[in-house]
């Protein structure tokens, strides 16, 4: 096996550059037209004039006037893309340095590199191949976003931080996050939607914003024991998620966390857990059961709507507040046992649940809400208790099966 000329590394066979420094490895090239040997920087074969980009793919691109470098900063990529190494003593990829280059093919980046910057390499919808060396520390917001050819990328265990976005839109497959990776931002990999697989650094504490929004092929996710919150949308319309745990260190599912995935059946909440947000699980159409921890006090507006397979579920009496619409739309919900220490049945919190047949109204309920039961059509009884002062006139409309005490009708 070859050895790179510059720092020793072994060099896999028909290599381009060095994997460890970036090097350009000496290849001979030759005009696709006459034949004439030529430089691996020449542009265009002295003999016949023929254009070397156009005839020879090989070639790779090492022009020292294709970059812009500036205190080891690589400011503006100035080259026509192709395969380029970046050379050594480059210690950052500067904002949008190489920025919708569409004929970027590969790159290879030197030990040197510690920082990617800003939307470094977004918009290269031709690169297919990167390497990210084991000194870098930081990937920055947006720098390969959009890279929609770059299927597999290895993130070394040299990088903590991974900024918003840094990820977007790409065509990744798979991927491993390294255990010093201990922040990833909000929608670090939004509309990654090739994603099937992702290990996550179990030095994270939170699945930030937006992370796996839209990875509409993502199938399986663990979380690491010790996050504790899991942020706004962030597994939003991950239709193909079919089951999840949560560890017990969650406290917290914001809202629309895992709303739109439509193909999980079963998840198992943290007994730990306190709040359940806003449209957490809406839309979730094949979850069918689904206990609620003692430790919840809140349930927000619209948390479980749109379940349509929802069958049963259990709510403790830990629970003070329900929002509204909280079973909206959950077709398949048959009975239901409300906590006793809440005081209203809220605006649409069991809006068209068709097949409600039975519910029992804690004493404590002062108030039964605009639309609560509105479209239940199949509600044949219900329990009022005194303490109930007020139901508004739409409360039971369209209940055609259900008759109200006399007082109420």
């Amino acid at each position: 096996m070859n050895t790179c000329s510059k720092c020793g590394a072994e060099l896999y066979e028909n290599a381009k550059f060095c994997s460890e420094c970036g090097t350009p490895v000496k290849i001979k090239v030759f005009c696709h037209q006459c034949g004439t040997e030529l430089k691996a920087t020449d542009k265009f074969c002295y003999a016949c004039g023929a254009s070397i980009q156009q005839g020879n793919s090989s070639a790779i691109n090492i022009d020292m006037d294709d970059f812009q470098i500036e205190d080891g900063v690589l400011v503006k990529y100035l080259g026509d893309g192709g395969d380029i190494a970046i050379t050594n003593g480059v210690t950052s990829i500067g904002n949008e340095a190489f920025s919708e280059c569409t004929n970027l093919i590969s790159v290879a980046m030197p030990n040197s590199v510690t920082t990617i910057g800003s939307m470094a390499f977004e918009d290269c919808e031709n690169l297919i191949s990167i390497n990210i060396p084991n000194s870098v520390t930081i990937i920055g917001y947006g720098a390969f976003s959009d890279c929609t050819k770059l299927t597999n990328i290895n993130i070394p265990d040299s990088v903590k931080i991974i900024k918003s976005r840094a990820f977007q839109s790409c065509g990744i497959k798979n991927i491993i996050i390294p255990d010093s990776v201990t922040v990833i931002e909000e929608s670090a990999f939004y509309n990654c939607y090739e994603l099937e697989n992702i290990t996550l650094t179990n030095d994270i504490k939170e699945i930030s914003t937006g992370l796996f929004e839209n990875c509409s092929k993502l199938k399986r996710v663990v979380i690491p024991n010790g996050v504790t919150n899991i942020g706004y949308a962030a597994f939003r319309d991950c239709k193909a998620l079919t089951d999840i745990t949560l560890p017990n260190s969650v406290l917290t599912i914001c809202e629309s966390a895992f709303s739109g995935c439509e193909k999980i059946v079963n998840i198992s909440l943290s007994p730990y857990i306190e709040t359940i947000g806003k449209c957490s699980f809406a839309a979730c159409y094949k979850l069918s059961e689904i206990t609620i921890p003692t430790s919840v006090t809140i349930i927000e507006d619209f948390a479980f709507c749109n379940c349509r397979n929802l069958k049963t579920i259990s709510i403790p009496d830990s629970v003070i507040d329900i929002g509204e619409g909280v079973f909206s739309a959950c077709d398949s919900l048959t009975d239901v046992k409300l906590p006793n220490g809440i005081k209203k049945i809220k605006y649409c919190t069991f809006y068209k649940c068709h097949n409600l047949k039975n519910i029992f109204i804690p004493d404590g309920i002062t108030n039964i809400e605009q639309a609560a039961f509105s479209g239940c059509t199949s509600l044949e009884s219900i329990t009022i208790p005194d303490s109930v002062t007020e139901i508004d006139k739409s409360a039971f409309s369209g209940c055609d099966k259900l008759v109200l005490p006399e007082k109420y009708r």
